[in-house]
This record gives C-alpha cells, structure tokens and sequence, in this order.
C-alpha cells in the first residue's frame, strides 16, 4: 500500500490522538484491543521513505486530551509529527459520547490558547500545527483562508 502512495505522491495523513493510552482510549478496534501499535507502524513505514508521504497525524481534541496538555503537546512533538486537530463534535453516532468525551466552549478555547502558547514559543520546536499556521498566515498576510474560517 504504501508503494501505491509512494507510486501516485499520495499524502497521507494518519489518525493518531495522542500518547499510547489515550490513542487506545479513542480508538479501540471493535475487539476492544488498542490501535497505537498499529498505527505507530504504519507511520514508520511511511516515514522511512525516500519521498516524503507522510502528512503528519490527525488528532480528534476531546476532554481526555485536556487531562495533560504538556504530554499531549510533548508526545507530538517528540515523536517529530505535525499535527491537524479535529474537535469532536456531537453529531451522528458521537452524540453517544458526548458526556464521555465532550469539551464546552470554554475549555476548548483555553486549551487552544494553552497549546498555541507551547507551541508559539517553543524554540526547539519542528512541527507544525495546522490550525495555528493557518491562522498565524491569514494574520500575516492579511487573508484568512475558508479553513481558518471555519475555526470561528
């Protein structure tokens, strides 16, 4: 597979929600087993090409994701691994979780300044954090793109 994404210069991106007991928490397989060993595979494949395919990680921000920001921020940015937050939202099948996994308005919002701030001004830092790159590049150039737009 990841010769065909190689082959065609497919970009591809991987789930990943943070550190191996919060990914297992989020993402179990139906069996109930973990799926960070898993994945943490299939990005060292894609990384180990000569051709960079690999996009970075695509993390879903839930109230579990609050419970230590500095070792969410730090297990990213250990492991070298740009990242795309998603929000969960209580739509479809998530309505379920809401309780479970779901952050308020306020919360959300100061997690995101607290994270900016990490990542702002951490020297050393070599990722990147889509929401706060996109948002730093409208400001700057004075053109919010429709993906900032949709971060209001």
């Amino acid at each position: 597979m990841v010769d065909f994404f190689q082959r065609f210069k497919f970009s591809v991106g991987v789930s990943l929600d943070g550190g191996h007991e919060l990914h297992d928490y989020q993402r179990p397989y139906p069996t109930g087993r973990g799926s960070y060993e898993d994945v943490i595979r299939g990005i060292s494949l894609l990384k180990e090409r000569d051709i960079p395919i690999f996009g970075g990680a695509l993390s879903v921000f839930t109230n579990k994701s609050l419970i230590n920001l500095d070792s969410f921020y730090k297990f990213f940015r250990s492991n070298r691994l740009d990242l795309k937050i998603s929000f969960f939202f209580y739509e479809g099948g998530s309505k379920n979780y809401q309780k479970e996994l779901g952050l308020n308005p306020k919360e959300l919002g100061n997690a995101m300044v607290y994270l900016f701030d990490k990542w702002f001004y951490d020297k050393k830092t070599s990722i990147m954090i889509d929401l706060f790159v996109d948002i730093l590049s409208g400001l700057i150039l004075g053109n919010l793109s429709d993906r900032v737009h949709c971060y209001r």
